[in-house]
């Protein structure tokens, strides 16, 4: 419902006019942030595409990530890499974060999450941050820049407000390439509770240890294939992947921590295939966790072949 208040001419209208007019502006602004917060408060959808491009304005699709939120401030994050390989990341609030092991359907617990819920915010909010640099329509929804400097990276976020604190759109620019995430899809909806937690994952509560020479631990690693639109792009650089480590050895979760565009997809593939070291705490075997670092050098100089190398 469309609600217009026009004023056409102040100085004709009386006192009591004016603050009537005031109020019900007053009221249409309180109503169009409670509607939006309702719309967050119902659960939502959304998915976005991920793409990057290097300084030859070459183009490579990355991924698609699905985000799961309820209501009940808890949420899961799906990501399908262009290569088949998929991630999952599951908030449950007051209890945990949580990386899903596909070959085991297990819940690994990875961090903690406060008590407190995620959910809408409002534009004085958004606005009122350091890093606010304008307003603009995405995806026919008014978005809120934020920019900042990570070292050498620069990233651009935009926010709404019925998003709340996940990001409605980013663009980010490392080294010589460029990353965009944007969205193709958004629905106001409840998630069914399967979306957010599968009734058959079991959940393991003690956090992964942290191995902070990890690759000190690697009996072996294979090499990962060098990405045919990477290596014709003349695509090369360090890729790190974040793993946990089962208590036998096995990586059983990785993901990309960094690297170059479709390099990082194909060293995570072969992180699976990584062996390590067991690890033990109080004289019984532990899950742990750490980088794991591969290097892609040009075929001029690998003769075709990627190589992996134990520190950057």
């Amino acid at each position: 419902m469309n609600h217009n208040v026009t004023l056409s001419n102040p100085s004709l209208m009386s006192s009591s006019d004016l603050r009537v007019a005031l109020i019900l502006l007053v009221l249409l602004q309180t109503c169009a942030v409670a509607l939006a917060q309702s719309a967050t408060s119902t659960g939502f959808i959304f998915t976005m595409e991920v793409t990057e491009f290097d300084d030859k304005g070459n183009s490579f699709r990355s991924r698609t990530e699905k985000l799961y939120f309820s209501s009940s401030g808890d949420w899961r994050r799906v990501i399908t890499y262009a290569n088949g390989q998929v991630i999952e990341t599951i908030y449950l609030r007051g209890r945990g974060v949580y990386f899903h092991d596909h070959g085991n359907d297990l819940l690994l617990r990875f961090g903690d999450a406060g008590p407190g819920r995620l959910g809408p915010t409002t534009a004085a909010v958004l606005m009122a941050k350091p890093t606010f640099v304008r307003t603009e329509y995405v995806f026919d929804r008014v978005a809120y820049l934020q920019r900042r400097d990570i070292g050498p990276m620069k990233e651009e976020t935009y926010f709404t407000p019925a998003t709340g604190p996940f990001p409605f759109k980013r663009i980010t620019y490392y080294d010589r390439f460029k990353r965009i995430e944007e969205p193709v899809e958004l629905t106001f909806v409840e998630p069914d509770k399967k979306d957010i937690l599968n009734e058959n994952y079991t959940v393991v509560e003690e956090k992964p240890l942290l191995v902070s020479d990890l690759m000190n631990k690697v009996q072996e690693q294979p090499l990962p294939q060098y990405p045919a639109a990477a290596r014709a792009a003349g695509i090369s650089g360090n890729a790190v992947i974040q793993v946990i480590v089962d208590e036998t050895g096995q990586v059983i979760s990785a993901r990309i921590s960094s690297g170059p565009p479709t390099l990082g997809e194909a060293a995570m593939e072969a992180a699976y295939r990584a062996r390590l070291l067991p690890v033990e705490k109080d004289g019984r075997p532990v899950k742990y966790r750490g980088l794991l670092y591969y290097k892609f050098q040009p075929a001029s100089e690998t003769t075709d072949k990627s190589s992996a190398s134990p520190r950057d």
